[in-house]
């Protein structure tokens, strides 16, 4: 178990969990990976923690399928209910001071500030990069433009990004 893990994360998993399709999601989809970073808590333990959740006997499952399925909006509610106790709205405060130690977060903020580009983007751009020729590379070429808008940047900035390297 996560020394930071809560019973009440399952709400958040479950709201992901529900989004069509409804099912497991990958633990690095872009929700799982934003409540990862919110939560500090890595992926993949979000994905077990899924898993656990995804097992229809389970109880958890029945519960919350039981008071939230059909009723998204009351899920909703009741999540933003949780994230305003959370600290009785001085949770700064609180933590003031207190030092966190990022591991996997830093993959997925932003590599310079001003910029859209992660250093998780930049892994996927680089194997772009090694199957074309630097003289090739232009915002316009339909690879980049394919890949710019998978990663969601302009293929100008990602092109950008092809040449620096």
């Amino acid at each position: 178990m996560h020394a930071s893990w809560n019973y009440e994360y399952f709400l958040k998993l479950f709201q992901i969990y529900m989004k069509r399709p409804e099912g497991l999601k990958p633990p690095y989809s872009r929700d799982m990976v934003a409540l990862a970073l919110e939560l500090h808590i890595h992926p993949e333990f979000l994905y077990e923690k899924m898993e656990l959740l995804a097992k229809p006997r389970s109880r958890i499952f029945r519960a919350l399928a039981t008071r939230y399925k059909g009723h998204p909006r009351l899920l909703v509610n009741d999540i933003r209910k949780r994230d305003q106790l959370a600290g009785f709205g001085l949770g700064d405060a609180f933590f003031e001071g207190v030092e966190i130690e990022e591991t996997f977060e830093r993959d997925f903020r932003p590599a310079v500030e001003g910029s859209d580009v992660t250093p998780m983007m930049v892994v996927i751009i680089f194997n772009l990069y090694f199957h074309m020729l630097p003289p090739m590379i232009s915002p316009g070429l339909p690879e980049v433009v394919a890949l710019a808008k998978r990663l969601r940047i302009s293929p100008d900035e990602m092109s950008e990004v092809m040449l620096s390297l």
